[in-house]
């Protein structure tokens, strides 16, 4: 479960960046529940895939640089072997 997890919190994130209602590192992390080391992680995997975060100190909050989207699509399937269906 801590992949959907994950996925909620990038989701959650994504949408704190686009309407640019991050605050500050301290206060985007208890947003998000986490530490800010941990946020600081979040966002350079972000980055590495290439989102364009970028953070404004004047007003204290991140922001895409560029029109960015993230889309995220999650999928669970449970395959029953005896019966060889697929169980969504």
């Amino acid at each position: 479960m801590k992949d959907f997890e994950r996925l909620e919190r990038i989701q959650k994130m994504n949408r704190l960046i686009k309407t640019e209602h991050t605050g500050n590192p301290k206060e985007f992390a208890g947003k998000l529940g986490i530490c800010q080391s941990h946020l600081f992680n979040l966002i350079d995997d972000l980055k590495i895939d290439g989102a364009p975060i970028k953070y404004s100190r004047t007003r204290q909050t991140y922001f895409y640089e560029r029109n960015f989207e993230i889309n995220l699509q999650n999928a669970l399937y449970f395959i029953d072997m005896d019966q060889s269906t697929r169980i969504y």
